[in-house]
């Protein structure tokens, strides 16, 4: 009678592990896309898809607005309530493509999220059981902040909409050693949605200049990360000392 070899063995409870992960994967992205069906715009939605929130944009009807016009919106905004220009422009198109298009992206945004975060605490390029832990963890969040956060869109562009994008470039960094410019422009880039994620990835980037240096025993930055620092830190200051912040918090009793 043949033995099965050992390595037999771990080769196919590997496999297992992986093929339970990728039908979790699928299911958890047809419960959120089911899910996501009952989510509807909110007050705040509704002005940005109209570019008609704290200033308005007027000479059309609907949504038959020209890129002028939202470019135009999205500077008064800038101006006189708050630095998320990111955020605020994602809505702007996607609800002019229409609800399902939000929909869709906010499932895309959650699903990349939780598997660069598999993949940043595991290092490892293929799912396995471990991809269960932030699918759970993502389940147990609680009602408030998905009443609140999540299932509003205006919120959830801020908060969530732009982590892929901190992540992945968090990724990028830990793979290579060392910050490139395309991990910077995406740092940058998530500076833009919202002021703690402005805050987060500068500090990402300061502490891993500085435990480089530490580990090669030297203070001479090399100049690419002198570059990417800069980059990062101007669109973090665009964001957080954006004018529409001063004038939000001198306007309204939200600081």
């Amino acid at each position: 009678m043949p033995l099965i070899a050992s390595g037999d063995v771990t080769t196919g409870l590997q496999r297992a592990q992986r093929m339970l992960a990728v039908a979790c994967l699928v299911v958890f992205a047809i419960f959120l896309v089911a899910q996501h069906r009952l989510v509807f715009p909110y007050h705040d939605d509704w002005g940005y898809a109209v570019l008609h929130y704290t200033s308005q944009q007027g000479g059309f009807t609907a949504q038959e607005f020209t890129l002028s016009q939202a470019l135009h919106f999205l500077r008064d905004e800038y101006l006189g309530w708050s630095g998320r220009v990111g955020a605020m422009a994602m809505q702007v198109g996607l609800f002019k493509l229409g609800v399902d298009a939000v929909r869709h992206f906010q499932v895309l945004c959650i699903l990349s999220s939780l598997a660069l975060v598999y993949a940043l605490t595991t290092n490892r390029k293929r799912v396995d059981a471990r991809m269960l832990v932030p699918i759970v963890l993502f389940l147990g969040l609680p009602v408030p902040v998905l009443v609140s956060g999540l299932y509003w869109f205006a919120a959830a562009a801020g908060g969530i909409w732009g982590v892929p994008l901190l992540l992945y470039a968090a990724l990028r960094v830990q793979r290579a050693g060392a910050v490139d410019v395309l991990s910077a422009l995406l740092l940058a880039a998530a500076c833009s949605f919202h002021e703690l994620m402005a805050v987060t990835a500068l500090v990402f980037l300061a502490i891993h200049v500085v435990a480089r240096q530490c580990a090669v025993r030297s203070w001479r930055i090399p100049f690419g990360q002198i570059i990417a620092l800069m980059l990062v830190g101007v669109a973090f200051a665009l964001t957080v000392l954006s004018p529409g912040n001063f004038n939000r918090k001198a306007q309204t009793v939200y600081p």
